[in-house]
């Protein structure tokens, strides 16, 4: 089924849910294909695929917003997916439309081969993944119908401006983790489509490289600055918290779906700060990106530790958790 965007959000607004002010109407932006791919992808995954969920009506929008944020939120009979117009405009021009990564330097002779088996540049699959795990985080806030639901779940990471809360951190991680698993399975279709001579561990391991410098870019965007790293506080876990689990339930994932391939954590992780390295030129970020992988290798134990000490109890405790349901 095909759905069309200004009946979605003229419902919305019709039904007092959101303000006329705050839609962006993707119709005449010059990537308005881009948008519509991505409204087109999510709403059929919120109406179609989710049945077996307790959240309808569900639908998505564009926020009239340029920075990179989504959100979920429940209002009245409706569950709702924000995502800001920037993080679409802005994550389309980093991954994607200025992107030289792949054609020069390092990445071109590391990726070169990879490059050329893909249907799509390697830039726009980047942005696909940041993007869909943003909309499956989102998706599974909308799961969990949490009370915070109720006034909104932001993917803005506050850090410890705002005191620690167990439940923000139980639900961040429940739904970075039930997007992480999701995101496996979008990878696999661009896997299937690959040349034999591509389906080797090798090529397995850059195509997760991929996957993780994506993600973690992305969540550098949802920060303002580099934050030092903290357990207890703020409103979500940190980033190098979070890229370590995620990363933890990729491999995993995807070790059970890709046939006899032999995953390597280590140099996925590595492999991942060397992309993310080379599409951070702004100084800030590329300063980001060090210093987050000097405090993954110097606090690994102490991640670890708060990962399985913390985290996974604290999660365990709260039923209505995706990964509590299962």
């Amino acid at each position: 089924m095909i759905y069309v965007y200004k009946e979605v959000v003229d419902e919305l607004t019709i039904n007092n849910v959101i303000s006329e002010d705050d839609i962006f109407d993707y119709r005449s932006d010059e990537i308005s294909e881009i948008y519509d791919r991505y409204f087109q992808y999510c709403q059929t995954c919120l109406t179609e695929y989710s049945n077996e969920h307790d959240f309808q009506p569900a639908k998505i929008f564009f926020y009239n917003d340029y920075s990179v944020n989504a959100a979920a939120n429940h209002i009245d009979t409706y569950y709702i997916i924000r995502v800001n117009m920037g993080m679409i405009d802005i994550l389309y021009n980093l991954f994607y439309v200025k992107n030289e990564q792949f054609d020069q330097g390092i990445l071109k002779d590391l990726y070169k081969n990879l490059a050329s088996s893909f249907d799509a540049p390697l830039g726009y699959i980047m942005f696909q993944v940041a993007t869909y795990f943003t909309f499956y985080h989102e998706r599974a806030h909308l799961i969990q119908r949490s009370p915070l639901l109720e006034s909104s779940l932001d993917e803005i990471n506050f850090g410890i401006e705002v005191d620690y809360s167990s439940l923000n951190h139980s639900l961040e991680f429940d739904a970075d983790l039930e997007a992480a698993h999701c995101i496996v399975f979008v990878i696999l279709e661009y896997w299937k489509k690959l040349p034999v001579d591509f389906k080797n561990s090798e090529y397995a391991n850059e195509v997760l490289s991929l996957v993780m410098a994506s993600i973690f870019i992305k969540l550098m965007y949802f920060e303002s600055k580099y934050s030092d790293i903290y357990y207890k506080g703020g409103t979500h876990p940190h980033p190098i918290i979070r890229i370590t689990y995620i990363l933890d339930v990729i491999v995993r994932v995807a070790q059970d779906n890709f046939e006899n391939i032999k995953f390597d954590s280590l140099k996925i992780i590595n492999s991942c700060f060397e992309i993310s390295s080379n599409y951070c030129e702004n100084a800030q970020r590329l300063d980001m990106v060090k210093l987050y992988r000097e405090a993954l290798f110097e606090n690994y134990k102490e991640i670890e530790n708060f990962i399985n000490e913390v985290l996974i109890p604290e999660s365990d405790a709260i039923p209505y958790l995706v990964k509590n349901r299962k």
